[in-house]
């Protein structure tokens, strides 16, 4: 037993040898990225594959060293108490996985629904079926008490070939069946009724009627010639698995492509042992369960990086973001801010993030940055980012090497002026991630994931999380947007593009309130038109909207922030100026009267006139109507001066 525990340790050693290289080589891969792949091409032809063939080489080599080594030991043979402890341990493991993997794809049966789900639900479902045949087999092996009925090498036998058929079987039609698989209610119903119906028959032949099966298994000879061939059938279903799984590595991800290779050598070298065997207690039995226990290992970790898991949990961070927009006002700042702290939590690796939002046509504008190197980017500040929307588009992309986005912006001179932060950053970049704010042909703007280290890497699971995160940002900014449209338009005067008399209104009640607790004064302006009827009767309504429009141009070039004007109605309009007193006012009222007192309407052999009057709060009334009225009678007392000159 010491030459056995000696071969044991070396086993062990060579297996962990070759999975710390595979580890290492995706550590490497994912944070050396380009570093990496310019190394491994030097050893291999092509470095995508590189990976599998270097696993495969080391699982290999441990198999063949456990076979060949191990031969003079498969005499050696455990006590049934000692193998019946490492047999269920092991066999627990691969039911735990095959329980999990059901449970996980039933619960979230109803959030499947893109092409990827359908080998999922159909997979997952039929795990069902696995963990109770592996339940069985682990039950009736021999030496088990009698918890279900007489153990024995037959039934054990029997629902592990039980198991090992239906999952090879689940992953040939999961495969080929794809396009034609459903995740409809009434496939899920259906794929559910298959697994009961299988394990309620498979179950009862194999319980009661095992004695009538042909024989798997003889004491004191070992397999017969039908398990034989049986495992035989086995392994060469897992080799047509893994040429599907590698003839559809482009449509699979890295890293469920991976595991799932992973999974089917491990399987393939688990079944060649189950075909040496000749007592159930002995060590190519034990080896056989050591690997199926490592292939469901990589098993299940191939169903979490398909995306399952972190798709939902990307999903519950967007809800908990929903959640925080609803506290705060439909407004694109915080909006985007709120956003982008969920991003950062989702996708950590990022060290730089920049939004931009479309103003018109490619013209976007810097909502937001954060990160390293955010001195560079001004937030408000616009950007011609055609280059972006033409080259990449509306899908997201992982940029390995932004040298050769900086040589877009080179050659656009034009557009290297207006976006210069972006060069910057693109000639200090390692790997960039572009996640445009898209919806069909509907661009609303782009986000700009950086990473600036050597050492860090952008996955393919990072983009499927980027993935949903876009659907639910992009969705929210465009409401934001309409909201901010609708808003807009009901506050704006559709003429003259002045805010309209109610946002006038609900602006001086916020003027009055503030001067109120701060203790300051402001003024109120009416203005008026005169000769607007004259205009519409004798030159049409196309010039008086001419000549109203340009009273809206001319008082936007007047009156600066923080005093606005507003239109209130035909021809009236009005202003406030916050924080001016009654002396500031009077000033300010003479020189409207005298900027407005000649207005050339183009295209017209005409000019005209605004009459203005105002009033300032507290100084000449404390009462807002009172205030108004004050204006407007000062307002009709200019203009009819102004009519009488005219007269004269």
């Amino acid at each position: 037993m010491n030459n056995l525990f000696l071969f044991l340790l070396c086993l062990f050693y060579v297996s962990l040898l070759t999975f710390f290289t595979y580890w290492q080589y995706n550590i490497v891969k994912r944070n050396c990225g380009d570093l990496a792949k310019v190394v491994i091409k030097l050893l291999y032809h092509r470095a995508s594959q590189s990976a599998r063939y270097l696993v495969a080489a080391g699982l290999t080599v441990a198999g063949i060293l456990a076979l060949y080594f191990g031969k003079p030991y498969a005499t050696g043979i455990f006590s049934v108490e000692e193998y019946l402890m490492i047999h269920s341990l092991l066999e627990f493991v691969t039911i735990f996985v095959s329980f999990t993997i059901f449970s996980v794809v039933w619960l979230i049966r109803d959030g499947l629904d893109d092409d990827r789900s359908h080998f999922i639900l159909f997979l997952g479902i039929n795990f069902l079926a696995v963990g109770v045949f592996d339940i069985l087999h682990a039950l009736t092996f021999a030496g088990m008490p009698e918890i279900i009925g007489a153990s024995g090498a037959q039934k054990a036998t029997l629902f592990w070939l039980l198991a090992r058929y239906w999952l090879a079987f689940t992953f040939v039609a999961a495969f080929l069946l794809n396009g034609q698989l459903k995740t409809s209610r009434q496939a899920t119903t259906f794929y559910l009724t298959m697994n009961i119906l299988a394990i309620s028959a498979f179950s009862t032949i194999g319980l009661e009627y095992s004695h009538m099966t042909p024989a798997l298994f003889v004491d004191g000879q070992g397999i017969t010639n039908l398990k034989l061939q049986l495992e035989y059938g086995l392994i060469a279903l897992h080799c047509v698995i893994l040429l599907i799984t590698w003839r559809k590595s482009s449509g699979i991800m890295e890293n469920v492509y991976l595991s799932l290779s992973y999974f089917g050598i491990m399987t393939i070298l688990s079944e060649s042992t189950f075909t040496m065997y000749t007592q159930v207690h002995d060590v190519y039995n034990l080896f056989g369960h050591i690997y199926k226990a490592v292939a469901y290992c990589f098993l299940f970790r191939a169903v979490y990086w398909s995306g399952v898991i972190n798709h939902f949990y990307t999903l519950g961070e967007m809800a908990k973001m929903n959640a925080e927009l609803l506290k705060e006002d439909i407004s694109l700042e915080p909006i985007i801010e709120i956003q982008m702290s969920k991003l950062r939590k989702i996708l950590p690796i990022a060290e730089r993030i920049a939004v931009y939002t479309r103003k018109k046509d490619t013209i976007c504008q810097a909502n937001y940055v954060w990160g390293k190197y955010s001195n560079f980017l001004t937030v408000g500040r616009e950007f011609d980012l055609k280059l972006f929307m033409e080259k990449i588009g509306n899908n997201i992309t992982l940029i390995n090497h932004p040298e050769d986005v900086l040589e877009w912006f080179q050659t656009d001179a034009e557009n290297s002026q207006i976006s210069l932060e972006i060069p910057i950053i693109l000639s200090k970049a390692k790997q960039v991630m572009y996640i445009p704010l898209a919806v069909g042909d509907q661009y609303y703007g782009l986000i700009i994931l950086t990473i600036f280290r050597r050492f860090r890497r952008f996955t393919t699971n990072d983009v499927e999380k980027a993935k949903v995160f876009q659907q639910f940002a992009t969705l929210i900014i465009a409401q934001a947007n309409s909201q901010a449209t609708i808003t807009r338009l009901s506050f704006e005067d559709s003429l003259t593009g002045l805010p309209n008399r109610r946002f006038y209104f609900s602006e001086l009640d916020a003027v009055k309130e503030a001067a109120d607790r701060d203790g300051t004064a402001f003024t109120v302006v009416y203005l008026d038109m005169n000769g607007l009827k004259y205009v519409n009767d004798n030159l049409g309504h196309s010039a008086g909207d001419q000549a109203l429009k340009l009273i809206g141009k001319q008082l936007k070039q007047h009156i600066q922030r923080p005093a606005f004007a507003a239109r209130l109605g035909g021809d009236e309009f009005a202003a406030v100026y916050p924080g001016v007193d009654q002396a500031a006012g009077e000033t300010i009222i003479q020189t409207l009267r005298e900027s407005f007192a000649a207005i050339q309407l183009e295209g017209y052999d005409l000019t005209f006139a605004l009459a203005a009057g105002g009033a300032s709060y507290p100084a000449e009334a404390g009462d807002l109507e009172l205030l108004v009225i004050l204006a407007d009678d000062r307002m009709y007392e200019h203009k009819r001066l102004l009519k009488a000159a005219e007269r004269l």
